[in-house]
């Protein structure tokens, strides 16, 4: 008999968990999911088992829709509803949603004529117990708690082979899911894309690398459920850890949005970044030859505020608004929404600050003082000269602070040289050339707020490769004077012939790169094409 699941199982899903309590819902990091997006990484899990599961395991189950899913899908590839339900498990730590579970099974097993049939497995657990599963477990599928990085009650704190502090929740249940399982188990659990590469999770990926196969990895830029991220759902098989596993290179079937699988080659054991940056378009950038260049980091201080330091300077702010154009002595503060390539667009129009519209934001330092000595401290090392690089962008945008009268307000990264023999002109051309883009993007998509954001990080910038022989360089400063020249005249140089010439600075020519990276250009840039 095939599965109806009309409208009263799900709606009664629904119902419960979109009509939660926030406060519980946040504590609980529990977001609704939605019937087609449950089916979906149902499906990748069974697709990669490639057989009938002896048992399937949703460790969050909450009210049940992804059981739901799960038991269409087994009477979908042939089995009984009756015998589908006892293939059926669930554990939450929410006793109240594993009822809710429980009734939508019942009414799931009355559309599908098996009312009396013995029904699944529910209990009240904590999936991150540690604890092994039962050994007929060989797949866990579900959408684990989704919680924020500074809630300290979502289980592991770091530590030497422990996630990091920013880990979302999510990862910590991956993990936990298996290590709890046997050899040839699936395990597919949604995941905000940050885990993809976000250096917190690093260790996450790692562990994974040692007792699993990367098999798939489905992703998407929509938001499906009201957790406000987008999401993925990277595919993986449990097997043996020990000495002889297979290292370096894997092909991993991408699946992005609804399109076909294609097969994408990356070390699982380092970021899954490269392979959302496939999905995105993102062209793969060859590397360098370094025998003539240095890391960044070795010509410059890269630095970026944290909370404490936004809140203290978005406090102490005072917006000079749109008659007062002299800072008068105080220090300018800018914001990522203000840095386009090559331009500074402080004063040009309002902009968000801690949620308040300003124009012409500055702080005086005594008054920053009041607020927080150490940031007070902080601000006055960053008045030298330097580059300013916005965070959350489609490429590297960064702009020459050369007065040195600007404080960077978080997430805005500080690039200041560590010698006067660095000009800023030369770091600004090699993070503003394509390749520096497009390298990055390969090692941080997802980690943005959104699939096509890059999340750009001190650490990030510090890595890349800065040309030191003396051709190289004059060629590097000479390609951001055109590219500045470019802003000034609308009507001058292509944006394309502006990238040629900063990526032929560093020794790498590519036109795919060059395309993508003007074809991601702030609106404005590209307007003056």
């Amino acid at each position: 008999m095939p599965p109806t699941s009309l409208d009263d199982s799900r709606a009664l899903v629904a119902l419960h968990e979109n009509g939660m309590d926030p406060a519980r819902r946040r504590a609980l990091g529990a977001h609704y999911t939605p019937a087609p997006l449950a089916r979906r990484i149902v499906q990748l899990a069974f697709d990669e088992l490639g057989r009938m599961p002896r048992m399937v395991l949703d460790p969050s189950c909450g009210g049940g829709a992804v059981l739901l899913a799960a038991a269409d899908e087994l009477v979908r590839r042939g089995l009984d509803p009756a015998d589908a339900l006892t293939r059926i498990a669930g554990q939450d730590i929410d006793a109240d949603s594993l009822e809710v579970a429980r009734e939508a099974l019942r009414r799931w097993a009355d559309e599908n004529g098996a009312m009396g049939a013995g029904g699944a497995q529910l209990s009240v657990a904590d999936a991150l117990t540690g604890r092994p599963l039962p050994a007929e477990v060989d797949v866990v599928v579900g959408n684990p708690p989704f919680s924020s990085p500074l809630d300290s009650t979502h289980g592991a704190k770091p530590g030497a082979g422990r996630p990091g502090a920013y880990t979302d929740s999510s990862a910590l249940h991956l993990l936990a899911a298996v290590e709890g399982v046997g050899s040839g188990a699936v395990v597919c659990l949604l995941q905000p894309q940050s885990v993809l590469g976000a250096r917190d999770a690093a260790p996450v990926r790692e562990s994974l690398a040692r007792t699993t196969e990367l098999c798939a990895l489905w992703a998407t830029d929509e938001q499906p459920f009201d957790a406000a991220v987008e999401v993925c759902a990277p595919v993986l098989r449990r097997v043996e850890e020990g000495p002889h596993r297979p290292t370096g290179a894997t092909k991993v079937s991408l699946l992005w949005r609804d399109t076909p699988a294609r097969p994408i080659a990356i070390d699982s054991a380092g970021s899954w970044s490269p392979l959302l940056a496939a999905a995105l378009g993102v062209p793969p950038a060859a590397h360098r030859d370094r025998s003539s260049m240095v890391s960044l980091g070795e010509r410059a201080h890269c630095t970026a505020g944290f909370r404490d330091e936004f809140y203290a300077l978005a406090a102490a702010a005072r917006d000079l608004g749109p008659d007062n154009t002299d800072p008068a002595g105080d220090a300018r503060l800018v914001t990522s929404g203000m840095i386009d390539p090559g331009e500074l667009r402080w004063g040009q129009r309002p902009r968000r600050l801690a949620g308040n519209s300003v124009l012409r934001p500055v702080v005086a330092l005594d008054d920053l003082e009041a607020e927080s000595t150490r940031v007070a401290q902080w601000s006055r090392r960053r008045l030298v000269p330097k580059l300013l690089v916005a965070s959350q962008t489609r490429v590297i945008e960064a702009v020459c602070d050369t007065e040195g009268d600007c404080i960077p307000v978080t997430p805005v990264v500080s690039v200041e040289p560590l010698d006067d023999d660095t000009p800023l002109a030369l770091l600004a051309a090699v993070l503003s050339a394509p390749s520096s883009s497009a390298r990055l993007a390969l090692e941080v998509a997802g980690t943005g707020r959104s699939s096509a954001a890059l999340r750009i990080s001190a650490s990030a910038l510090e890595s890349i490769a800065v040309p030191t022989d003396p051709t190289g360089v004059r060629d590097a400063v000479s390609a951001w004077q055109v590219l500045c020249a470019q802003r000034a005249s609308p009507g001058g140089r292509s944006w394309e012939a502006v990238g040629r010439r900063l990526d032929r600075a560093l020794g790498f020519e590519d036109p795919d790169v060059v395309q993508w990276w003007a074809s991601r250009l702030p609106g404005r840039a590209r307007v003056r094409t």
